[in-house]
């Protein structure tokens, strides 16, 4: 597989008949990958395409394999925080 994510594209896989999957490609090869869940397979599509981007944005050819897990790590942060129960103001008050 490439290692300069310039040049690759992560996108969803309709037709393949499982769920969940989505295809990695690179000008050499290309990659269909089945997630867990639709949890996990968003996680992966927008980690995959934020990487994209900021190699794009930063010029970036090595380390990118790092910032993917870096991405990956936040957007999982970002969904526990999306999917935590907002708590009460007055939890142990009673008036």
């Amino acid at each position: 597989m490439e290692e300069d994510l310039r040049f690759c594209t992560v996108k969803p896989v309709v037709d393949c008949g499982r769920r969940n999957c989505f295809e990695v490609s690179s000008p050499t090869k290309s990659l269909v990958l089945q997630a867990d869940g639709e949890e996990a397979y968003l996680e992966w599509v927008i980690a995959m395409q934020q990487a994209i981007g900021a190699a794009i944005q930063r010029g970036m050819g090595t380390g990118t394999v790092v910032n993917i897990r870096e991405l990956q790590s936040q957007n999982v942060k970002g969904l526990n925080r999306q999917h935590a129960k907002p708590k009460s103001r007055n939890s142990g008050n009673k008036f």
